[in-house]
């Protein structure tokens, strides 16, 4: 037999298209799979790869667990191999596997336990355990890789000596789904909730995550491929759950390997209906579920008791209590089914927790609405084995209600008449709420992971991650991306690893109390060209950057850092260690004009229609221009003013006209120009070249230079306002009204003004202080439009003003707000991606920002923070986040974070669509 690493020489017989077809559901009560094998396999060198997703949660500790796949045999002791989520003395459900060594008796253990917390329900794992005791080095005896990734942190470890016997691939029975005792093969216990898939077993070979799954280059995800490699060994085996004729050993159980061997199942249902334990939920297509560490309406209900992999919920007591969609519905049409399994008094219904509202229909038959519009009684009553049937049009704003099959209004096939509207746009989460009334309450949620008791309305889907949308951006780290870097302390060095070019660099020493350093490039870099969050310096003021070491470059992947007169601190010194958090706005620039010819003194050019004439542009070396202008006024360029006029010449560099339109491509370099109309002297202007990036941006009342990146939602903006304490409205490109825009001065000692939507545009947050949100006219009372925003600048006129402002891309970023709840099971913030970086900010009262990301936590619990408005170092909160595949949970008591109102700044890892479980 073999013991073999990447690369993987079968992994070309992988396919992208691999499909997974069935996963098998595990109740924590009493389903499990065993076999016992005839004879011995290989005990030194075997290989699990297994897909899960979690269905009950809980604190593990001790020796309590949720146990995957386990041996066990006579003697005394707890058990011999195991494979499961456990806990270790500071809580918190971690991967473990764990062997016994030797013969099988005494405490000599091979054990992994991640320091990573499992407990992401939202998505699937997968995990593969390679172990080969030949290996001379101890730690390469024992491996464990989480979605593709080799683990490497490790709360306790511990490995088998070389050549050492584990307890695997004896001849006690071999479980799936639970534990069993040492001192009885047949006591089992730890019971595994959840759903497991595409179960591989090799005895005598050891292979990496690379034959089990590989990258798709186009979304980034984790994904399964077919298993080519053979070598399976004596008792190794393939389970793929894919046969629900029965549930026995040659079905539900049977080896695909070629084996034979198989497992008897014991307790699953594959018979129609909500205790099918066959469902088509799996690492290809994850489909909804409930969510067990969400609350519901109002933010402060908690979950119900779930159950049958969070399909079921049920609650006894007569307090309010939820049970809330894992998946969040924003376009499309989508419907599920609610088997109510006991009477109690509750309602089913849809949830927007942005604006906290909702359309509900009860068990009494009234249902209501806080979209608009009311409720009314009326509709059916319904009771036990009653199924209700919802359908929402997400794409036209409106939600229909079934009774066993029968629509209580309209019809939606049609899209008539119905129960409830809506504002498109907005992001719906299925819940049922239990009224704080006596009885029990209880419903099964179909999503379409097992068939519909009735058939869909035309056009509506079952609600899954093959059914969501593609979003907009497959590959987030391609426009937002966060390095960290040890310094070196030589006087000049490149910092790779970004997957772009940035326009916007945020640079923080991490180990050490400096200040925070941002540059873009529509300023450009340089020794005095830093801005700094935790203060309300000028551009460049901060400790003199060009005596501690500055940005100077935006490269093709990265920026570059060159010494200061004095030291490298800021940037690059030795033993120190840094964090830069990236975003693209925009490969190049370009933009096209629409040009008009006034009379003003003589005929004159303008722009877009902006009220001055013949103004400085602002262009972008690189940068493709176009401009429409007049038949009668031909537009070019010269590097004399006025052109031909002027005693010069037609500039050609980069220059094509055809028709009424001349675009240019600003050549690297090129000279300061001049736009003249050939036919008419006196009508141009000057044209600034820059090697600064940005072009000029006419949609306000005073001009701007924007970068701007609309299909990801961020432009950088420099303007010049001359009044004193007048709001007035600057374009910022984006197309779409941002939701969130940050000011700062330049040129002067100022605040950094935040307008965060969550909070509408009459408040205002300081980007560098702790105050809680301010009645302020900052903003002028003026939401943002599609095309500007408006600013106050008080007395900071007649100064560059620089605004970053971000608008949302649903998957890519979330801007929005939550109402913490102060404990360390904390508010649930559904964001529709995995996050990458979260910066977030009490309103309601005093406190710092915080912000936390994936590459300084590359697992939960996310416990490193930086504060924008202090230079302090980086920080170790325990308990403090986890970053989830479809959003981010409070793990903190902490009020800064988890109390009042809170309101956050988001970006992706991966969209909810091709996330997998963290």
């Amino acid at each position: 037999m073999s013991s073999l690493g990447s690369p993987n020489p079968f992994l070309f017989g992988g396919k992208k298209t691999y499909e997974t077809e069935r996963s098998l559901r595990f109740d924590p009560n009493d389903t499990y799979m065993e076999r016992t094998p005839s004879s011995a396999g290989n005990r030194k060198i075997f290989t699990i790869s297994i897909w899960f997703k979690l269905g009950i949660l809980k604190e593990y500790s001790g020796s309590d667990g949720r146990i995957i796949f386990a041996t066990g045999g006579g003697g005394s002791g707890s058990y011999a191999t195991s494979l499961g989520i456990r806990g270790d003395v500071y809580g918190g459900p971690k991967l473990e596997f764990t062997t016994m060594l030797g013969a099988g008796s005494g405490s000599n253990y091979g054990t992994l336990q991640t320091s990573a917390m499992i407990r992401d329900p939202s998505a699937w794992y997968h995990v593969v355990v390679k172990v080969d005791t030949t290996q001379s080095t101890a730690s390469n005896r024992m491996k464990m890789y989480i979605n593709g990734v080799e683990e490497t942190s490790f709360s306790t470890s511990s490995y088998p000596d070389q050549n050492a016997d584990t307890y695997m691939n004896v001849t006690d029975k071999t479980g799936i789904g639970a534990n069993r005792t040492w001192a009885n093969q047949n006591t089992k216990y730890n019971y595994f909730g959840g759903y497991l898939a595409e179960f591989y077993f090799l005895d005598g070979t050891a292979y990496d995550a690379s034959y089990f799954g590989e990258t798709d280059s186009t979304t980034g995800q984790w994904i399964p491929i077919e298993y080519t490699g053979g070598n399976y060994g004596t008792n190794g085996f393939y389970l793929n759950f894919s046969d629900n004729s029965g549930t026995t050993a040659t079905t539900l159980g049977k080896d695909s390997s070629g084996n034979g061997n198989n497992f008897t199942p014991n307790n699953f249902s594959v018979a129609a209906g909500a205790g099918n334990d066959s469902l088509e939920d799996t690492p290809t297509n994850n489909f909804c579920t409930l969510n067990p560490i969400t609350y519901g309406s109002g933010g402060g209900e908690p979950s119900a008791t779930l159950s049958n992999g969070n399909l079921d919920f049920t609650e006894s007591s007569s307090n309010n209590r939820t049970a809330v969609s894992t998946f969040g519905l924003k376009t499309g049409k989508w419907y599920f089914e609610l088997l109510c399994t006991n009477t109690g008094t509750f309602s089913i219904g849809l949830t927007d927790f942005d604006n906290n509202q909702g359309s509900f229909y009860r068990t009494n038959g009234s249902y209501s609405s806080s979209f608009g519009g009311g409720g009314a009684s009326g509709y059916s009553t319904w009771t036990t084995n009653d199924v209700i049937g919802v359908a929402i049009d997400s794409d036209s704003g409106k939600i229909w209600y079934a009774k066993n099959n029968t629509w209580q209004s309209g019809d939606p096939a049609t899209g008539n008449s119905p129960t409830n509207t809506f504002t498109t746009g907005l992001t719906l989460h299925t819940e049922a709420f239990t009224d704080n009334s006596s009885g029990t309450k209880s419903g099964s949620f179909n999503y379409g992971q097992r068939a519909f008791t009735y058939t869909p309305p035309t056009g509506y889907q079952s609600i899954c991650s093959a059914n969501l949308p593609d979003p907009t951006i497959k590959l987030p780290n391609k426009h937002f991306g966060t390095v960290i870097y040890s310094g070196d302390g030589n006087s000049t060095r490149s910092i790779t690893g970004v997957e772009f070019q940035p326009d916007w660099v945020w640079l923080k020493i991490r180990s050490a109390s400096y200040h925070h350093k941002l540059y873009d490039a529509v300023r450009g870099a340089g020794s005095l060209k830093a801005l700094v969050s935790s203060t309300n310096g000028a551009e460049g003021s901060d400790l003199d950057n060009s005596t501690y070491g500055f940005v100077n470059s935006f490269d093709a992947n990265g920026f570059s850092v060159t010494k200061g007169s004095s030291s490298t601190s800021f940037t690059n010194g030795g033993s120190a260690t840094y964090v830069a958090w990236n975003w693209d706005a925009g490969e190049t620039d370009g933009k096209t004009y629409t040009v008009t010819v006034v009379s003003d003194s003589g005929n004159k050019y303008r722009f877009d229609g902006y009220g001055t004439s013949a103004v400085t542009l602002d262009l972008a070396e690189g940068g493709t221009y176009t401009f429409n202008y007049p038949s009668a006024h031909p537009l070019r360029f010269s590097t004399t003013a006025d052109g031909t006029h002027g005693g010069g010449s037609e500039y050609t560099t980069g220059v094509s006209a055809y028709g009424n339109s001349v675009t240019i491509t600003v050549a690297a370099s090129a000279p300061t120009l001049y736009y003249y109309c050939t036919q008419h002297s006196g009508m141009g202007g000057q044209v600034n070249t820059n090697s600064t990036l940005g072009s000029s941006n006419f949609d306000g009342a005073i001009q701007s230079t924007v970068k701007v990146n609309a299909t990801v939602g961020f432009s950088i903006t420099n303007f010049y306002p001359t009044a004193a304490g007048t709001a007035v409205t600057t374009g910022h490109g984006l197309g779409v009204a941002p939701s969130v825009v940050i000011v700062k001065s330049r040129g002067s000692s100022a605040n950094w003004d935040v307008l965060h939507m969550s909070l509408g545009s009459s408040k205002k947050l300081y980007l560098n202080g702790t105050n809680a949100e301010i009645n302020s006219g900052a903003w002028g009372s003026t939401d943002p439009t599609s095309s500007v925003f408006t600013y106050n600048p008080g007395n900071q006129n007649n100064n560059n003003q620089i605004a970053y402002s971000f608008s949302e891309v649903a998957g890519y970023s979330k801007f929005g707000s939550y109402t913490g709840n102060g404990s360390t099971d904390g508010t649930f913030v559904f964001t529709g991606f995995r996050p990458a970086w979260v910066m977030v900010k009490r309103s309601d009262s005093t406190g710092n920002w915080f912000i936390i990301d994936n590459k300084r936590d590359t697992f939960n619990e996310v416990t490193k923070d930086l504060v924008p408005n202090s230079s302090g170092a980086e920080t170790d909160n325990p308990s403090f986040l986890d970053f989830l595949s479809n959003g981010f949970k409070l793990r903190t008591t902490g009020t800064a974070v988890n109390a009042g109102t809170i309101i956050y700044l988001a970006f992706a890892e991966s969209p909810f669509k091709y996330a997998r479980a963290r």
